[in-house]
C-alpha cells in the first residue's frame, strides 16, 4: 500500500474480510500467516502456541515457492510446543492427512 499510494481503509478486504474477495472473484495471495492452537495441558488448564509461518512477498512470484521458516511461540511448556511441532511435521509429510 506505501508504494502504491493507496489508502488502505479503501480497500475491499479492509471493509469486508476475505467473503468480500471471494463474492468478488479477487485473488488474495497470503504470503505470512499465523494460527494460534489451542492445546488442553490439563483439566483445567488450556493453552494456545502459535505458528507464524513468516513468508516473504517475493516468494508469490515464483514458480515453486519455499517457506524457509516457522516460528512457534506463546507456549507454556515443552508439551505444548511438541503439540505444535507435531503438527508441522504431520502437515509436510502427510499433507495432513
Amino acid at each position: 500500500m506505501r508504494r502504491t499510494h493507496e489508502d488502505l481503509r479503501q480497500e475491499i478486504y479492509h471493509h469486508a474480510g476475505r467473503k468480500a474477495l471471494e463474492d468478488a472473484e479477487s485473488d488474495i495471495r497470503l504470503y505470512k500467516i499465523a494460527i494460534l492452537l489451542e492445546y488442553q495441558l490439563a483439566e483445567n488448564i488450556q493453552s494456545k502456541p502459535e505458528l507464524f509461518l513468516p513468508g516473504r512477498k517475493v516468494q508469490l512470484s515464483k514458480i515453486t515457492p519455499e517457506l524457509e521458516e516457522f516460528l512457534i511461540s506463546k507456549c507454556c511448556g515443552l508439551e505444548d510446543y511438541e503439540f505444535v511441532f507435531k503438527k508441522i511435521v504431520s502437515y509436510s509429510t502427510n499433507r495432513g492427512e
